[in-house]
């Protein structure tokens, strides 16, 4: 597994894969509140932001994602997380969740909102 981490190559000929690819939507009711529930706990001002990342992917967007790299620098390897977010300020995107129709929490989103981003350098852990 180190060798496998630290891109060694295996053979003459090594496959290189791609472990994830793509985006998963979940659409099960159950994990979406346990998730909730996790940031409503750690992060309450980052609800608004919770509620803009579960509309996105109906809107063609990934602001909100978050996506695990990684990293090999100074501090090692180790798995980082990072948040996109490139239309939280795209007028396009913008208007287009404006016209949204579908269901909103607007509990947690309204206009007065800020989009709190968290710093999730707390989440990164070593490999090897």
């Amino acid at each position: 597994m180190r060798a496998y981490l630290r891109r060694e190559l295996h053979g003459d000929a090594p496959i290189w894969e791609t472990l994830v690819d793509g985006r998963a939507l979940v659409f099960g009711t159950s994990l979406r509140q346990a998730a909730y529930e996790v940031v409503r706990a750690e992060w309450p001002q980052s609800l608004a932001l919770l509620e803009l990342s579960r509309v996105a992917p109906y809107l063609d967007s990934d602001v909100g994602l978050i996506s695990a790299f990684v990293v090999n620098d100074d501090r090692g390897e180790r798995v980082c997380y990072y948040l996109n977010f490139v239309d939280a300020e795209n007028p396009d995107f913008l208007e287009r969740f404006g016209e949204y129709n579908g269901p909103k929490n607007t509990q947690d989103l309204n206009a007065s909102s800020k989009l709190v981003l968290r710093n999730l350098t707390h989440r990164e852990f070593q490999l090897g």
